[in-house]
């Protein structure tokens, strides 16, 4: 059993080596061009993005169906029923396409802005790309082998955003960031059904699928929930405050979100891989969680709180002069951050052991507590709305952690214990910041960001050598294997 446990621990590592890996190369690249394409493009662009963003992600997990999910959980599963899937996946996307396009102009009538219709018609024709990637994907990831996925993505996202760059230089506005959404589901699509040994036809046979599809839609259930969370504040934004201010609010909580959404993906695909794998043995659930909980936590607490901590120097010397308001929004989204990319390991593992009722009821709590603080936030404007983030959101993740813990049989008091010396240390990290950013602010902005990183970075290393040497060891150890 010990040797199975390294075994496995080893697969783990090393599929989170390679995904963790691709996303550092492709994001390295994807920051860059990010900025560079913001300063070309105005607020208003990013506005529109984000109006048309809103039914899209709607209507993209509902096409999906969960069929991924049901392929990765599955014990055991025939390539017939796989080809089945594939058809079904094919019927759905056709549908939601069809839906998209011909929603586009009550949409733009919902926001009052007719630009919106000619960019939710192109945006329509991804659903068919996607489902063609989604079937080899899942079957890689089934089997962890994360090295294909992580290549396969990282080349879609580099290619992304050197086309989305080029395209923002040729003065074409919004829709250098309309193809730049499209063309990294292009590239998977074609290269997942390059580097797959056969082709699979789809069956639209669905006669003993009905399990797996079943289980798909518990997992979309909860999916769209968290999307309806995930997307309440932009509309809400949108709709009280214009495309400007949303532009501004999105530019902020995108930037500011980059590490945990590229982080998160990663975290989701190993963890609900591994814990499936393992479904059957809940005690080794439990160490995988709290261990995946106590490694998490001491990374992205200094993490958000740092970039809370020099976003006054960096984000104007990053972006430019005219993107100055996203500063306290951006700051105010950062200290909520940690908590964010901690759910999904509770979340992987409650969906892991077949319980997807937990997490629908889970984001269905999320969902009615976020949107009523966002409604009450936007009366203050932006800054109201991310003060909703700050007060409401850690109420509604230690109610949902309680509910996802008492599954997997974990205590909260021994997950809190797990979160509290991350918290404690990156608050004194954060406030030193800022005390000394007031001292040297008459310094060259480049400079002064080297300072406070380098003063941020020395405090919480020393404040974990004294009173948590054995946590850093043993990160030290997970990053050498």
């Amino acid at each position: 059993m010990a040797e199975d446990e390294i075994s496995f621990r080893t697969r783990v590592l090393r599929g989170f080596f390679w995904l963790s890996s691709g996303t550092f190369i492709g994001q390295a690249i994807s920051w860059v061009s990010t900025i560079f394409v913001m300063r070309l493009l105005l607020p208003s662009d990013y506005g529109i993005m984000a109006m048309a963003g809103t039914v899209m992600s709607l209507l993209t997990v509902i096409s999906e169906v969960g069929i991924g999910s049901s392929i990765i959980q599955a014990g055991k599963i025939t390539a017939e029923k796989i080809r089945q899937i594939f058809g079904f996946g094919i019927l759905t996307s056709i549908l939601a396409g069809i839906i998209c396009y011909l929603a586009a102009p009550a949409i733009a009538l919902f926001y009052n802005e007719q630009r919106v219709v000619p960019v939710v018609r192109l945006l329509s024709v991804d659903f068919i790309i996607v489902i063609f990637f989604m079937i080899p994907q899942s079957l890689y990831v089934r089997d962890m082998n994360f090295k294909v996925k992580a290549i396969v993505d990282m080349s879609a996202q580099i290619g992304a955003s050197i086309l989305t760059l080029i395209l923002a230089l040729s003065g074409i506005g919004v829709w250098a960031l309309v193809i730049g959404v499209i063309t990294p589901h292009a590239i998977k699509a074609v290269s997942y059904n390059i580097v797959c040994s056969s082709w699979m036809k789809p069956s639209f046979k669905l006669k003993g699928v009905e399990n797996y599809i079943k289980f798909g839609l518990q997992i979309t259930g909860g999916r769209l929930i968290y999307y309806l969370f995930c997307e309440s504040d932009a509309v809400i934004v949108g709709k009280f405050l214009g495309d400007h201010l949303l532009g501004i609010y999105a530019v902020a909580l995108n930037l500011a979100s980059i590490p945990v959404d590229k982080v998160l993906p990663i975290i989701n695909q190993v963890a609900f891989t591994s814990y499936a794998k393992i479904q059957d043995d809940s005690e080794r659930i439990r160490r995988n969680v709290m261990r995946a909980t106590r490694t998490v936590a001491f990374a992205s607490f200094p993490l958000f709180f740092g970039m809370a901590g020099v976003a006054k120097e960096a984000l104007p010397l990053l972006l430019g002069s005219k993107w100055a308001s996203i500063v306290i929004p951006f700051q105010l989204i950062c200290l909520t951050l940690p908590l964010k990319a901690l759910s999904p390991i509770c979340n992987s593992a409650v969906a892991a052991v077949g319980q997807a009722r937990v997490t629908l009821i889970n984001n269905i709590i999320l969902f009615t507590i976020m949107v009523v603080a966002f409604l009450i936030g936007a009366k203050n404007g932006i800054v109201g709305v991310c003060l909703a983030w700050v007060i409401a959101y850690p109420v509604v993740f230690f109610i949902t952690s309680f509910c996802s813990l008492k599954v997997l049989k974990i205590s909260l008091r021994d997950y809190v214990s797990e979160m509290i010396f991350p918290f404690s240390a990156s608050a004194l990290m954060l406030l030193s910041i800022l005390i000394i950013g007031r001292m040297i602010e008459t310094l060259q902005p480049a400079l002064a960001v080297v300072i406070l990183i380098t003063v941020g970075t020395s405090i919480y290393l020393c404040a974990t050598l004294i009173f948590r040497k054995d946590d850093y060891s043993e990160l030290k150890n997970l990053l050498k294997r």
